[in-house]
């Protein structure tokens, strides 16, 4: 077993340390920005909202659902993308129609 010297604060360890362990998979970072939506709800008996998001345009992913009193979401988007957003609120009766469909290209 190997040993590594830990310092922390003012204390000195020994940290027993597996050296069959393997290594984690390369780090991979994306670049990556939020997009802010923001509504106006409709009084009603709305429970809240149902939020979806394509990157096609036609075939929609919910991809949150935020409850009545909430007006805004910032949903984290890579660059470089087109995003295609719409929205439904809900109660317990069932679902209203579609909004608009909101289109972001970054």
């Amino acid at each position: 077993m190997k040993r590594a010297l830990l310092i922390i604060g003012f204390g000195l360890f020994l940290v027993g340390c597996n050296s069959n362990i393997s290594n984690p998979s390369p780090v991979q970072a994306k670049q990556t920005m939020n997009i802010n939506l923001a509504w106006q709800s409709v009084h009603g008996a709305q429970l809240g909202f149902f939020i979806e998001a394509s990157i096609d345009g036609q075939n929609f992913t919910q991809i949150l659902t935020v409850p009545d009193g909430v007006n805004a979401a910032s949903i984290p988007v890579e660059s470089g993308a087109t995003y295609y957003f719409r929205m439904r609120s809900f109660n317990s009766a069932g679902t209203s129609n579609y909004t608009p469909v909101v289109t972001v290209k970054l």
